[in-house]
């Protein structure tokens, strides 16, 4: 694939990461990565880095996918032809993958994420550690609960200080900016949701 799209594709990830990401692919034989243009100018990333963040980052260092997953809502939004007026948005802090989740109302982001959870973590073979998210009513209560039955770490923004899940918003506004918005109803495909590193995924 082209640079510029596998910059896009991994989270607006930079040269060195886009190279390690290609490394750990389990089918990194099937697909390679252009060389990075001389002249490659994002303005996305521009916008984003000059985006105030406040407040301080949890310290967990995600070294494998699933390690830190980062989840927020974007919406509503006008109807789409699937009926969706709201998409979850689901990032993985090692590989910068994202999945676009869309859902009719609020109340139905549990079930598509169980849902979602189940899929790609008997796909993988690893539990997810740690969950991040803001303060929304419907993704705390239901990352508290996968604590309490899975051992996933549940960590929260502080009150009034929602870009501290700057990861997952970050993914929106780029999302927003793109081509691919208003997202097409998905493909819950986990054959390709995660180029996972051989050496413990196979």
């Amino acid at each position: 694939m082209s640079y510029e799209e596998a910059h896009v594709k991994f989270g607006h990830a930079g040269e060195q990461k886009l190279r390690k990401i290609h490394q750990q692919s389990a089918d990194k034989e099937t697909w390679t990565i252009a060389a990075k243009p001389d002249n490659f100018h994002c303005q996305v990333c521009v916008k984003g880095k000059v985006t105030k963040i406040n407040g301080h980052s949890h310290n967990l260092a995600s070294q494998e996918p699933l390690d830190l997953i980062h989840m927020d809502i974007s919406g509503p939004h006008p109807t789409a032809v699937n009926k969706a007026q709201y998409y979850i948005i689901v990032v993985d802090d090692s590989s910068k993958y994202k999945w676009v989740l869309p859902i009719q109302h609020r109340r139905d982001a549990p079930d598509v994420l169980n849902d979602w959870k189940r899929q790609i973590e008997l796909k993988i073979g690893k539990t997810i550690k740690a969950f991040r998210t803001d303060n929304a009513p419907e993704l705390k209560k239901l990352t508290l609960r996968w604590q309490k039955d899975c051992g996933s770490d549940a960590q929260f923004t502080i009150p009034g200080t929602s870009s501290q899940n700057g990861t997952a918003e970050r993914a929106i506004r780029n999302l927003k900016s793109s081509e691919v918005w208003p997202p097409q109803p998905p493909k819950l495909n986990t054959s390709d949701s995660l180029h996972a590193p051989k050496k413990e995924y196979g």
